[in-house]
């Protein structure tokens, strides 16, 4: 890996910063190189919100996602706003189906990680959503790894929630690997028709 790029997308009060900055501490816990940036709306809750999170192994010349391999959607309005800064080629989104009912991608690897409904039904905590997410996007970009994911959970959240945290993201874990068997299936069948 020389430089991957990711951009997350949604309205305040959805923990997309805190995505973006679970993923930055996680590269750094690795040691590689880490930028992150972000920005929102003057509304704290409700309003736009994204966040960057560039790693790489060699120094970050430019601290901007400039063509990002991974877009994470969380809302209608980021999807309208951010979708087409996706890398041409090879980017994949990844989206909440709880909040992005509708999306369509064209020709795009497209991972949907139903995170706000498992953090209800598995966990009745609504606030573990993201952490399930990270856990997803750490199993489906491999950009650091698991053991790295984790002591940065175990770093960042209050002591009294670890338990339900690191529950919460082998759930994110789990259900991206398996989600990445499913779409592999696919296209191995798409390849042979």
């Amino acid at each position: 890996m020389v430089r991957t790029e990711l951009k997350f997308a949604g309205y305040g009060g959805q923990g997309v910063i805190t995505l973006a900055l679970l993923t930055a501490k996680a590269a750094l816990e690795e040691g590689k190189e880490v930028s992150q940036s972000q920005a929102y709306t003057a509304v704290a809750r409700g309003g736009s919100v994204w966040a960057e999170t560039v790693i790489s192994d060699k120094e970050i010349d430019y601290p901007r996602a400039m063509d990002p391999d991974y877009m994470i959607l969380l809302s209608i309005d980021a999807a309208k706003n951010h979708k087409k800064e996706l890398k041409k080629k090879t980017g994949a989104f990844i989206t909440d189906p709880s909040s992005l009912k509708k999306f369509k991608s064209k020709k795009k690897t497209h991972y949907q990680i139903p995170a706000a409904q498992i953090a209800i039904e598995q966990f009745k905590m609504p606030v573990v959503a993201n952490v399930i997410l990270f856990g997803a996007i750490v199993e489906i970009t491999s950009i650091v790894s698991k053991e790295s994911a984790r002591r940065t959970i175990e770093n960042t959240v209050p002591p009294k929630t670890l338990e339900m945290n690191l529950k919460a993201l082998d759930e994110g874990f789990r259900y991206a690997e398996q989600l990445k068997l499913e779409i592999s299936k696919e296209h191995a069948v798409n390849i042979t028709a």
